[in-house]
Parts: structure tokens; sequence; C-alpha cells
């Protein structure tokens, strides 16, 4: 039989699993946040694509289309820097937050009274559930990234097949 009392055992239960449910809460609202980025960037190039269509049938020859190159061109280069700082600021910010929140959690009194039993099972389970959302968040930025490429893709093909 363990040594452990209880009441311990039930408190490095309980901060392991409210840390578990912040930590995931703060990935979530990352998750979303980079969800809702890569949509608007995915409308934003349609909605582009469909101004330079509509802009094609106003162009009398095939050297006044190459001018579609020059006024495209900037925010081809543009958008990509945009998306990558924002990417890097959603990111950073998630870091932020759960740095912040873990120095709260294991600053706690009960935390700190917490026998090494039970505090090695609390971070093994910190640890796959971390792990298990971090995989997630990979998977949703690399969709994300490869949604923009192709669209970016699709934008030059057009551009290239124009000019």
């Amino acid at each position: 039989m363990s040594a452990i009392p209880s009441n311990d055992f039930t408190a490095a239960y309980g901060s392991a699993t409210e840390a578990f449910l912040a930590i995931s809460t703060i990935h979530l609202g990352s998750i979303e946040r980079l969800s809702a980025l890569n949509l608007n960037v995915m409308l934003q190039s349609v909605e582009d694509l469909a101004a330079t269509a509509k802009l094609l049938p106003e162009f009398k020859s095939v050297f006044e289309a190459r001018n579609l190159r020059s006024v495209l061109g900037q925010p081809l280069l543009e958008r990509p820097l945009a998306y990558s700082r924002s990417t890097c600021e959603i990111v950073t910010g998630t870091q932020r937050e759960i740095s912040e929140m873990m120095l709260k959690g294991f600053s706690q009194p009960n935390m700190v009274s917490v026998v090494q039993e039970s505090w090695s099972a609390a971070l093994d389970l910190l640890t796959r559930g971390f792990r298990q959302i971090t995989a997630a968040d990979r998977e949703s930025l690399a969709a994300g990234t490869n949604g923009n490429s192709r669209a970016v893709a699709t934008t030059t093909t057009s551009a290239k097949e124009v000019g």
C-alpha cells in the first residue's frame, strides 16, 4: 500500500487535469485563429482571382495583358509575407499564454507539496496530452500552408497563362 495521502494525490491529479484543460483550451483557440487566418487568405485569393478574371476582357492585346503581371506581382509577394507574420504572431501568442499558465499553475501551493510519484504521473499525463494537441496543431498548420501554396500556385499559373 502506498504511503501517499489521498488528499495529496487528489490535489495533484486535479491540478494536472486543470493544467491539461487550460493548455487544451489555449491550443484550441490557437487552432481556431489559424483556421480563420487560412480561410481569410483563401477567400482573398479567390476574390483576387475573380477580379483578375474580370479585368482580362478589358485588354485589347497580349501586350496590354502583360501589364497584369505588374498589377498582380506585388500582392503575390506581400500576401505570403503577411500570412507568415500572422502565423508567427499566433504561434508566439500561444506559447506566451502557455508559459504564463504554466508559471501560475506550478507556483500554486498544492502543486509544490505533491509527492514525487504523483508529480511524475501528472507530468506524464500532461506531456501525452500536449503531444496530441501539438500534433493536431501541426496538421492544421500544414493543411493551411498547403492550401495557401495551392492558391498562390493557381494564381501564378493563371498569371503566366495570361502573360
